[in-house]
C-alpha cells in the first residue's frame, strides 16, 4: 500500500495593536508611568527580567506615558523603571501566564537615579482588557498532581470548569472530554499556536508529548476572540519552555503493574463487567541549555510509553467466547509510542525573536473489544508537527507575528500492520486458467 499523507501548511501573519490579542502563547505587560503628582512621564525606560527570559525585555514610555512589554513567556517577573531626576522603580513577583495581558501602572518619585524604590503587592492575576473566559494552568501543577497514571498533557482539561471526561470505550483506557454538549472531536488543540491534532482524529487522546514539554496551558472556555480557531468546544494552547544559558534536565520513570489496578466490582462478579485496567511503563527525559550564550538556546523532551490495556470482559463474555472458540485465550490491548520534541530559539535583536520546533507523537496500538476472539484490530495515529515563528515588537502599540506550521499527523499506515500477518492492506492477485 502506498503511503497516504495528508499534510497541512498553515501560515499566519498577525498584527497586534493596543489591547488586541494574538494566539502566540506569550503575554504582555502594559500601563502608564506617572510622577507622584499624577503627571504622565514620557521617555521612561521600563525593563522586565525573569529566569524564563533569554534576554531582558525593554520598552520606553511614549508621549502619553504609556508603555508596553511584549512577548513575555509564562513565568515570574520583575519590572524596573528608570528616568533621570527620578528614583528607580522596582516591582517584583509579577506572575505571567500564557496569553495574558496585565496592567501594571508605575509611579515614580523625584530623587537620585541611584535610589531604588521597591514596590511590593499582589500580582495582577485578573485580566480586564478582554472578555474571553480563559483558564491558565501551570505545567508544574500538572506534573505535581497528575489526574491519570500516564501523566498526560490533557490532565489540565479535568481541572477546567464545565469540562467532563470519561474513559473511551475502545479497550485503550484513553480519555474523552466533553464541554457544554460538544463532541469529543469538537475541541481545538494547539502547540505554540500551531494546530497539533491528527487530521483523522482531533481528540485529545490521539496526541502525546513528554510531561516537561508543558510550561503553561491556556484553555479558552468562552468569549473567544478573532485569533482563536473555530471550535464548538474548548480551545487549548500549550506553551513550551525556551531553554536558558545554564544546562538543565531531568529524567523520570512511571510504572504501574497490572496488580496495582483496583477492582470496585466485588471481584468482578457484579453485573456490568470489570473495570478497564492498565499497565504503565513510561520514560520521560528533558534537557535544555545554550547553543550560543545570550543568543541561541535549545530545549528538548522525549517520552517512551509502553502500555498494556486490559479488555473488560465479563464472566458471561468469557463463557460465550470459549463456547464459540474452544481454544480461546484472553489477551490484552497494547500501545507503544515514542514522543520526541525539540525547540530552538534565537534572538535576532532586542525586538526580534525567531523560534522553531519539531514534535512527533506517532502511536501504534490495538483496539480490540470484549467479544473479539483474535487480536485483529491494529491501529495507528499521530505523526510530526513542525513550526517556525518570528515575533517582532516594533513599538509599544505594534507587534507582528509570522508563523508557518506543517502537520502530517494521520491514522494507520503500512507499519501499523507489520506484526499482524494476514491483516491490513493486501494485493489481490488472480490468475487465469488457459
Amino acid at each position: 500500500m502506498s503511503r497516504c499523507l495528508l499534510a497541512s501548511v498553515v501560515a499566519a501573519f498577525v498584527v497586534t495593536v493596543s489591547s488586541a490579542h494574538a494566539q502566540t502563547g506569550d503575554g504582555s505587560l502594559r500601563g502608564y508611568v506617572k510622577d507622584d503628582q499624577g503627571a504622565v512621564l514620557p521617555g521612561v525606560t521600563v525593563t522586565a527580567t525573569s529566569p524564563v527570559l533569554l534576554t531582558p525585555v525593554v520598552g520606553v514610555s511614549d508621549s502619553g506615558g504609556y508603555y508596553r512589554l511584549l512577548s513575555l513567556p509564562p513565568g515570574t517577573y520583575t519590572i524596573t523603571a528608570e528616568l533621570a531626576g527620578f528614583a528607580s522603580y522596582r516591582r517584583e513577583g509579577i506572575i505571567m501566564r500564557a496569553g495574558t495581558t496585565f496592567t501594571v501602572d508605575v509611579q515614580m518619585k523625584v530623587g537620585a537615579l541611584a535610589e531604588t524604590i521597591t514596590v511590593t503587592g499582589d500580582s495582577p492575576m485578573i485580566e480586564t482588557g478582554r472578555s474571553t473566559s480563559v483558564l491558565n494552568i501551570d505545567g508544574d501543577l500538572i506534573r505535581a498532581a497528575p489526574i491519570t497514571s500516564r501523566r498526560l498533557f490533557s490532565d489540565a482539561l479535568d481541572l477546567a470548569p464545565g469540562v467532563g471526561s470519561r474513559n473511551v470505550d475502545d479497550g485503550m483506557g484513553r480519555r474523552a472530554y466533553y464541554f457544554r454538549g460538544s463532541r469529543i472531536y469538537a475541541h481545538a488543540f494547539q502547540l505554540e499556536g500551531a494546530p497539533a491534532s491528527a487530521y483523522v482524529d482531533s481528540a485529545a487522546h490521539s496526541m502525546g508529548m513528554g510531561g516537561d514539554t508543558v510550561q503553561d496551558v491556556e484553555i479558552k472556555l468562552g468569549g473567544a476572540d478573532a485569533s482563536t480557531p473555530l471550535s464548538t468546544g474548548v480551545v487549548m494552547n500549550i506553551v513550551t519552555p525556551r531553554g536558558q544559558n545554564q544546562f538543565k534536565g531531568s529524567t523520570s520513570f512511571s510504572y504501574q503493574p497490572l496488580s496495582w489496578n483496583g477492582d470496585n466490582t466485588q471481584s468482578g462478579a457484579a453485573p456490568g463487567g470489570l473495570p478497564t485496567f492498565q499497565e504503565v511503563n513510561q520514560w520521560d527525559a528533558s534537557l535544555g541549555g545554550r547553543i550560543i550564550r545570550d543568543r541561541m538556546w535549545f530545549f528538548g523532551t522525549y517520552r517512551y510509553a509502553d502500555l498494556v490495556n486490559g479488555i473488560s470482559r465479563t464472566p458471561q463474555d468469557l463463557a460465550n467466547l470459549i463456547a464459540f472458540k474452544s481454544d480461546f485465550k484472553p489477551f490484552d490491548n497494547f500501545a507503544v509510542s515514542k514522543q520526541p520534541y525539540l525547540k530552538v530559539t534565537t534572538t535576532l535583536s532586542n525586538r526580534h525573536e525567531l523560534s522553531g520546533f519539531w514534535q512527533n507523537d506517532r502511536n501504534t496500538f490495538t483496539s480490540n473489544r470484549e467479544r473479539v476472539t483474535l487480536n485483529i484490530n491494529p491501529r495507528g495515529a499521530g505523526g510530526s508537527l513542525y513550526q517556525v515563528k518570528l515575533n517582532s515588537a516594533w513599538s509599544n502599540r505594534l507587534q507582528t507575528m509570522f508563523s508557518a506550521s506543517y502537520n502530517n499527523k494521520g491514522g494507520a499506515e503500512e507499519d501499523t500492520y507489520q506484526d499482524f500477518q494476514g491483516f491490513g492492506p493486501s494485493i489481490d492477485a488472480r490468475g487465469s486458467i488457459g
